[in-house]
């Protein structure tokens, strides 16, 4: 495809996207940014696309155990403008990406959760920041595991500039075989990084 390859429309309810192959698409993968009502992402594979989802405006959405691999140039998922809530991300992998497999700006008001999600390999670990959490509030990041192989201020495993953020719960995440933790100052503000 060269533009989206599914995009919902506005006032839709009850979408269930399963088992499905995303390749190749120049603009998203899944665009859900019509205030679409989606339900459960599940099973999906995003291969070769821009992005794999975007989204602005839903609610009550399950992302699971879906694959993300050889991202063009953008996110693998890309959330922003607030009026989501009660959103969880678990159970997926992320492989050799280009830019930031999950980025969040203005999102959580309540209930977001990002769990038990796989980052990189031993064999081949990300190169760029994991999570990447902006102007959000309410997220919790626990049980996921990162194979990170280019530690840098601006690539942490999960970055937060946290001046913007509030209730940022982060805990029971796994780095390969050690890990370690340090507070960073940048041009956004104090970020958390985190590395092996």
């Amino acid at each position: 495809s060269t533009s989206s390859c599914v995009s919902g429309i506005a006032g839709t309810g009850g979408v269930y996207l399963i088992n499905n192959t995303f390749q190749n698409c120049t603009v998203q993968g899944l665009d859900m940014t019509t205030l679409s009502i989606w339900k459960n992402i599940t099973g999906n594979t995003f291969i070769n696309t821009n992005y794999g989802l975007v989204s602005s405006g839903n609610n009550n959405t399950v992302i699971e155990q879906n694959n993300f691999s050889n991202s063009l140039s953008e996110r693998a998922m890309r959330f922003n403008e607030g009026r989501s809530v009660n959103i969880t991300i678990k159970n997926n992998k992320f492989y050799d990406p280009d830019d930031v497999p999950i980025y969040l700006d203005d999102v959580g008001h309540e209930g977001w959760n990002i769990e038990n999600n796989l980052f990189g390999t031993q064999e081949e670990p990300i190169r760029v920041a994991a999570v990447d959490i902006r102007n959000s509030s309410n997220v919790v990041v626990r049980n996921n595991t990162f194979w990170q192989g280019n530690v840098t201020a601006n690539w942490a495993s999960i970055y937060c500039v946290v001046k913007n953020c509030s209730n940022i719960k982060i805990y029971g995440n796994h780095w390969g075989n050690a890990t370690n933790y340090t507070n960073i100052t940048g041009a956004g503000g104090v970020g958390y990084l985190m590395y092996l």
